[in-house]
């Protein structure tokens, strides 16, 4: 039996963009999974968009106010019955093996809590224009970071083993960075991996600018304050990372770099995997047209 993988997206006036995220989750090679859609006190009616999908596998909860990214993750955590947690954001979308990829290398590395992946970053027209590769080689293995620092993989596209996962909770407080915030946690006492492949589809550029990186740095701040009486150097020593970091972009975003300056954060995608995002990206278009396009076209991602 294949365990079961419980997927969460939580939403907030993401009309737009949630059929795709479901449409991945919906083309996916591993079936045996559960999403739970969580519905942020959106104005635009997402419900709509879950009855389109009709699959039983899939469940809907709305907020009737809007609570923050935090609060709809750590109420879909705490619902969540399957043996891995995943995560997609409503504005993204995943390749369709990823499930089983990570599923399958759980399943093979059981002192493993957590394993990412890299991402393709792509525009606004769905093409990809950037690579952020987790690691340069296939796998990476980390041992437990052992004290606070900025982790070496991303929230989004890991697989967390959901016992592990469940023994912590997202920070409501926390506007952006509570992605960062939960996965450090785990990361300081469990180890963890990395998988070179792209799994994850991320629109960075479009979603980053200047204010975003200044406040979720200013979050990333409050983490490592967290830790300040156990680990007082390595906490004061990455607040001292954060300064330097803001005054850099500052400086870049002013003197008109600010884009280059994120896409150092990534790189050029070989042309296989440019291949592979577009073979991915041909069978989530396909199944984002039968489920959803007659009501909701998607002529403009050709």
């Amino acid at each position: 039996m294949m365990p079961k993988i419980s997927v969460i997206i939580p939403c907030y006036n993401a009309a737009q963009t949630l059929p795709i995220a479901l449409a991945s989750l919906l083309a996916q090679t591993y079936d045996n999974w559960e999403c739970i859609v969580i519905d942020d006190g959106s104005s635009d009616r997402p419900i709509d968009i879950v009855d389109a999908a009709n699959d039983t596998r899939i469940h809907f909860h709305r907020f009737e106010e809007n609570r923050g990214r935090a609060a709809a993750r750590q109420y879909a955590l705490e619902m969540a019955d399957g043996s891995y947690l995943c995560m997609i954001d409503a504005d993204d979308w995943i390749y369709p093996h990823k499930l089983a990829l990570q599923a399958k290398f759980m399943s093979q590395h059981p002192e493993i809590a957590v394993v990412s992946t890299g991402m393709a970053i792509v525009d606004e027209q769905n093409k990809i224009v950037r690579a952020r590769v987790a690691t340069q080689d296939d796998v990476r293995l980390y041992a437990p970071l052992g004290h606070p620092q900025f982790p070496p993989i991303a929230h989004g596209p890991s697989m967390i083993r959901l016992d592990i996962a469940k023994q912590h909770q997202y920070d409501p407080s926390f506007r952006l960075s509570q992605d960062v915030d939960f996965l450090l946690k785990m990361l300081i006492d469990h180890p963890f991996a990395a998988l070179h492949d792209l799994t994850y589809v991320y629109s960075e550029i479009t979603s980053v600018n200047l204010k975003k990186i200044l406040e979720t740095h200013s979050y990333s701040r409050q983490m490592f304050l967290k830790y300040r009486q156990k680990y007082p150097s390595d906490v004061y020593r990455n607040i001292a990372v954060i300064h330097l970091k803001n005054l850099i972009y500052f400086m870049a975003f002013n003197l008109g770099f600010g884009e280059q300056m994120i896409k150092r954060r990534s790189q050029q995608p070989s042309s296989n995997e440019v291949k592979n995002f577009y073979n991915a990206w041909d069978t989530v278009k396909m199944m984002l047209e039968n489920v959803f396009s007659n009501k909701y076209p998607v002529g403009h991602l050709d």
